[in-house]
């Protein structure tokens, strides 16, 4: 990716450092693509696989997107700009702050799956009939005894990780259209099973 330098005015090949100077690359936060950019707005932007220099599917693997984020920070450490100016130095810490932002939303596997939705500009579409599954499943655990409730959570805790193999395997298809209905239903057990688990901690 080809960017200016602020510093020098060069065309860098490097988005971090300038080829040329060797300064720190200025990001408008207006060029990143966020989690909460408007979906309109999504096309032609640094996404925040570009920010990490790191892939969708590997994105699914926390070492490497530790990894990968650890390597960049310790770019924009202030350590290595001691000598820059205060504005070089402003610069390394708003970087550094686009990749703690990236790693945030990349972190969660349902936070990520939306981002890379958002980046194909893919819209979600509700499926009723999934939605009906989710309402009766809640209901039937409210009603159900303490054996029931522990057999339920436990099949919702293995949905979850059934319907989180499947996302990732469609996502390395490149078939973004069929992960919305899979995201849908991820998120909300996602949720019950976190409130399911404070419940049982409450209890």
């Amino acid at each position: 990716m080809n960017i200016k330098c602020v510093s020098c005015c060069a065309i860098s090949h490097d988005m971090d450092i300038c080829n040329k100077c060797g300064k720190v690359i200025q990001l408008d936060d207006k060029m990143v693509l966020y989690k909460d950019t408007p979906f309109e707005n999504a096309e032609n932007w640094i996404t925040l696989f570009d920010i990490l220099n790191i892939t969708e599917q590997e994105t699914f693997s926390n070492d490497i997107l530790l990894l990968k984020c650890n390597q960049k920070q310790e770019k924009f450490h202030p350590d290595k700009h001691i000598y820059a100016t205060q504005f070089e130095k402003l610069i390394a810490m708003h970087r550094a702050s686009i990749c703690n932002r990236a790693l945030v939303t990349l972190s969660d596997f349902v936070s990520r799956v939306e981002y890379i939705l958002q980046v194909h500009r893919i819209k979600e579409v509700a499926d009723d009939s999934i939605l009906k599954d989710l309402f009766m499943l809640n209901i039937k655990f409210e009603e159900s005894d303490s054996e029931g409730k522990l057999q339920i959570m436990t099949t919702i805790k293995d949905k979850v990780f059934t319907l989180q193999k499947l996302i990732i395997k469609i996502i390395t298809l490149s078939q973004y259209d069929n992960v919305s209905k899979y995201l849908i239903e991820l998120r909300y057990l996602t949720k019950m099973k976190k409130n399911l688990h404070n419940l049982t901690i409450l209890s």
